[in-house]
């Protein structure tokens, strides 16, 4: 059981910080390692020990107290750390941080062979000194240890200051003088060992001549010495006990940690090799006593929800400002408020922005380590260097940068530094360096990891290239260094001859680039055989609001993140055919002698109907990596700043948005994925790349589903998360409570001349129901419904995008498909259909016709989640439903059963519906079989496409009632099968 737990996260914090701090200082150079730099080691192990015993995680104290006698010998006794003490003390530190981590569970772990091996390695240090101290001349004994001599060390003291130690206590010893003046001073007597009490326990109290005075005479105020001695064990550093306990520096002092072993021999005096008392242990905490903290610990949480709120305040000024833009001239004074209130955002949200920043070198601090580890694993010599550790990103950056780091930073090390004897034979330094460097470059962040190895082995490349049949021998021949480079980022791509810890492992570079352009960065390789590879990685400072500059074509406004423009250029219309040429039916643009890619922002969403006014043109510039290309655009609506909304999965689909906004009129525009559009607009030329596949029983590739579905995450009236797929929402509005009226047993209100029906969920499913006196609400407005209705909802969380892996056992509530798990809380994922039966049964219950009833129906899906809303609706319809993965369960399906009808998804893994419609119309028995692709994807083009293809019909697989209607009509129309 922890003691003071409500403290605990506050130790972990710490802890976690003097863990690094300490790991930071054992991996300098080992030659350099002053005092002051093992004084730092030390306070960092001590706090550790001394908090842990405050909360009584003995087995933290342990290893702690062991760690600190080891840098207590190296401080006092000027030996040297040796690369085995320092993997020991490195080691010990990494089982510190797993009892950190889990600090609750600390007292469960093993630790009895790190303290043993820590306990071996201070007997032999001190072997070492006791060694050379016989060869030594002894110092003079110390005026601190005969103020000790004073105290009777009896066996029961003995005892209690061992206890105490185990506990992180440091032992003081005090002198109290009792004089009247002093007294007075204090406040009396029980005063002062009030103070000493309450941060102390007290061992024994001795008068000058060493006879034991009972303490609580002390409390009582009857005490006819004039000065006390008293022996006493705290958690306080010494700074701090001195002021605690209100007496001057010259009359407390510390018992050292190696006076236990004179306290063993009855003595406390010990050996007279011991340091003058001016000397003693000033590593345990020089804290300034008028020190005043500028800094305040804050949870992220906080952090998180104000930047949100930054976020909503940005759109709000931008709205705000479109409004009243027309207003200025009729309203005085309308100017300089709407610029105040601009400028308060703009501050407002900057300084907000700067709580989530956090150094790089926080992050680049983790790779010493890393380094060191690989160093031994590679036997290789390799020396780290950190530049730029001062700049700053935003924390949800530095976090997403640490896999990526960790993969290039182990790549250098295995594929681009050779091995100490080669370095020798090409004339190079034995030991290779490993530049980690961080630098802004205008509101973007630069960090390159630079080695001085061999560089990239193109030859290697092509051979492997060639191996897995990505291209032809001709191909790759012709092929620049640039293109070969390209390579590397094909999935699972890897130079590396065999499987091995460091490298092979089939998580390539594509990974890296894959999560970084997640986060808005490019990365960009160079390389110079025998002078070694730089790879640059390009960040954005913060991922939730940009600068951005909006264009427009054809009407239709796009967002440019401001970090990929590099410039903009106007041209006249008459000058446009001279301007832009077009080479191989390429067209370019020539910026200063070089020629650029260039295309028309209207062809990024249909070529072929996309309308070019004749009019000025405007070229915007965009960067990507070391590459640039022109977007033709007309007009150039402003700069903004822009607030990040996710995509939907729709839209991912297109490839060329990397997110959505809300303008200041209210409206939606896209984000526009730079490196997106360069790969579909084929600017830049990019490797064959094999897409993530399932091997099917019968050998064939197919490709991976991705199941992860868009929802609206909201609170009804309870504090239970409620989520609705965003496919089945057309509106949500923010309303106030007093819009609702209530006629009858029902919730009604009014929205452009139309009454709606308003149902709160908590009124029909099983959650709870909590009332508040919020005036503010809000109704969220499904779509693919009969009979408009509204729902009512508290609060709207977020839009989010993860695949509900559905739970029906534990959950089984009507209207409620099931719970999923995401950001470690319980979902519950609305069946809006079942909650508008229950809420109106009359206008939502679906009934079949009576032929179609009982009928047997091939539901074949490969989306876990899909698959329930599917089976949900058609057991709803009164049909029996037999469930299948894949096209080829299917088929195995149709061998064994009868079926009325298949109901099939059009993208799947092992065998798609399209192979499954081929299979199943080749052969005669299943003629008279209707198939019914269901989809998520609702165009006109992709419904005609499935038609021609040879399906009956094509349904969107959300929309129950369309669904059940055309499975009633195939299954009673009378030609079927003709």
């Amino acid at each position: 059981m922890l003691k003071n737990e409500d403290f605990i996260q506050e130790f972990v914090e710490e802890a976690r910080e003097h863990l690094i701090n300490f790991e930071r200082v054992l991996l300098g150079d080992l030659a350099d390692l002053k005092k002051e730099q093992i004084n730092d080691a030390f306070r960092a192990v001590h706090s550790i020990k001394g908090t842990a015993g405050f909360f009584g995680l003995d087995k933290i104290v342990l290893i702690a107290h062991s760690m600190e006698a080891i840098l207590d010998l190296v401080n006092r006794k000027k030996i040297f750390l040796s690369e085995t003490d320092i993997d020991l003390l490195l080691k010990a530190k990494d089982s510190l941080k797993i009892l950190v981590n889990d600090v609750k569970n600390s007292e469960f772990y093993p630790t009895e062979e790190i303290i043993s091996q820590l306990q071996s390695a201070e007997s032999t240090l001190k072997s070492g000194i006791a060694l050379n101290d016989q060869v030594t001349e002894k110092p003079i004994r110390k005026k601190a240890d005969q103020f000790f001599n004073v105290f009777s060390f009896a066996p029961d003291v003995q005892s209690k200051i061992q206890a105490a130690r185990r506990h992180g206590h440091i032992i003081y010893g005090i002198k109290i003088d009792l004089s009247q003046e002093y007294i007075k001073t204090i406040g009396g007597i029980p005063v002062i060992a009030e103070n000493l009490t309450s941060v102390a326990n007290v061992i024994v109290t001795t008068n000058r001549d060493g006879d034991t005075i009972n303490f609580e005479k002390l409390s009582d105020g009857k005490v006819d010495e004039s000065i006390l001695f008293v022996l006493a064990s705290s958690i306080l550093e010494e700074s701090l006990f001195i002021q605690v306990i209100g007496q001057t520096a010259d009359r407390v002092h510390v018992l050292a940690e190696d006076w236990e072993k004179a306290v063993g021999t009855q003595s406390i005096l010990p050996d007279s090799d011991k340091e003058p008392i001016e000397e003693k242990q000033d590593y345990l905490l020089q804290a300034d006593n008028n020190e005043v903290s500028e800094s305040l610990r804050v949870n992220v949480k906080l952090l998180d929800d104000l930047m949100n709120m930054a976020s909503e305040l940005v759109l709000g000024r931008n709205r705000l400002l479109t409004l009243l833009e027309h207003e200025k001239k009729k309203i005085s004074g309308l100017t300089q408020v709407l610029q105040n209130v601009d400028r308060l955002t703009s501050s407002i949200q900057e300084k907000i922005m700067l709580t989530r920043m956090q150094p790089v070198g926080m992050l680049f601090n983790r790779y010493p380590r890393l380094i060191r580890d690989l160093s031994k694993k590679l036997d290789k010599k390799i020396e780290l260097q950190i530049k730029g550790s001062e700049v700053e990103l935003d924390k949800s950056i530095l976090e997403g940068l640490s896999d990526p780091l960790v993969h290039l930073l182990r790549n250098a090390a295995d594929h681009g530094i050779e091995s100490a004897s080669i370095r020798k034979e090409k004339g190079k330094s034995q030991i290779a360096t490993i530049t980690l460097k961080a630098s802004y470059e205008g509101s973007l962040v630069n960090i390159e990891i630079i080695d001085d190895g061999k560089g990239v082995d193109f030859t290697k490349i092509s051979k492997k290239a060639l191996e897995r049949k990505l291209y032809t021998e001709n191909e790759l021949k012709v092929m620049s260094e640039k293109e070969l480079l390209k390579i590397l980022f094909d999935p699972g791509f890897s130079t590396a001859d065999a499987l091995s810890e460091v490298s092979g492992r089939g998580v390539g570079m594509d990974v890296v680039r894959t999560n970084l352009e997640k986060m808005g960065g490019t990365i960009d390789i160079t390389t110079k055989t025998d002078r070694g590879t730089s790879v640059k990685l390009t960040m954005p400072l913060t991922v939730s609001i940009i600068q951005s500059l909006v264009v427009s074509s054809n009407k239709i406004r796009m967002v440019i993140p401001q970090s990929d423009v590099q410039e903009t250029i106007k041209i006249k219309k008459e000058f446009l055919n001279e301007k832009v040429e077009s080479i191989k039916g390429k067209r370019v643009y020539r910026l200063r002698n070089t020629l650029i890619p260039v295309i028309y922002m209207c062809d990024l969403w249909n070529r072929e109907q996309s309308v070019r006014e004749d009019q000025d043109l405007k070229i915007v510039v965009l960067k990507l990596g070391n590459e640039r290309f022109g977007l033709l655009v007309e007009e150039l609506v402003g700069n903004e700043e822009t607030l990040i909304k996710p995509l939907p999965a729709i839209l991912k689909e297109c490839g060329i948005y990397s997110g959505l906004t809300i303008m200041g009129d209210g409206k939606v525009a896209p984000i526009l994925d730079i490196p997106g559009i360069a790969r579909k607009m084929e600017i830049v030329n990019e490797p064959k790349t094999e897409k993530q596949t399932v091997v099917d029983p019968n050998g064939g590739n197919h490709l991976e589903s991705d199941n992860s579905e868009d929802f609206v995450l909201f609170r009804g009236s309870g504090d239970e998360i409620l989520a609705l797929n965003i496919a089945l929402i057309k509106r949500i509005d923010k309303i106030k409570k007093s819009q609702i009226e209530r006629i009858g047993d029902h919730d009604y209100m009014t929205r452009c001349n139309e009454i709606l029906r308003v149902i709160k969920p908590s009124d029909f499913l099983a959650i709870n129901r909590i009332e508040n006196d919020d005036d503010a609400c809000y109704v969220i407005t499904p779509k693919l419904v009969s009979h408009p209705i509204d729902i009512l909802a508290k609060e709207i969380i977020e839009n989010v995008n993860f695949e509900p892996l559905l739970d029906t056992v534990q959950f089984n509530i009507k209207g409620i498909f099931g719970t999923a798990v995401f950001r470690n809380k319980i979902i519950l994922v609305i069946n809006l259909y079942e909650l508008l039966e229950l809420a109106e049964p009359e206008s939502f219950a679906f009934v079949s016709s009576q032929e179609s009833s009982g009928r047997k129906i091939l539901l074949v899906e490969d989306s876990p989640f899909f698959q329930k809303v599917e089976q949900n609706y058609l057991e709803s319809g009164g049909y029996q439903v037999v469930l299948a993965a894949n096209g080829t369960e299917a088929l195995a399906i149709l061998e064994r059963e009868t079926i009325d009808v298949v109901l099939t998804d059009i993208q799947m893994p092992v065998l798609d519906g399209y192979e499954l419609l081929k299979k199943m119309r080749r052969r005669k028995e299943y003629d008279a079989i209707p198939i019914v692709a269901i989809s998520a994807l609702t165009g006109t083009s992709n419904r005609d496409k499935g038609l021609q293809r040879g399906f009956d019909r094509y349904e969107y697989k959300l929309d129950r009632e369309s669904l059940l209607r055309t499975l009633d009509e195939v299954i009673t129309n009378p030609n079927r099968g003709k």
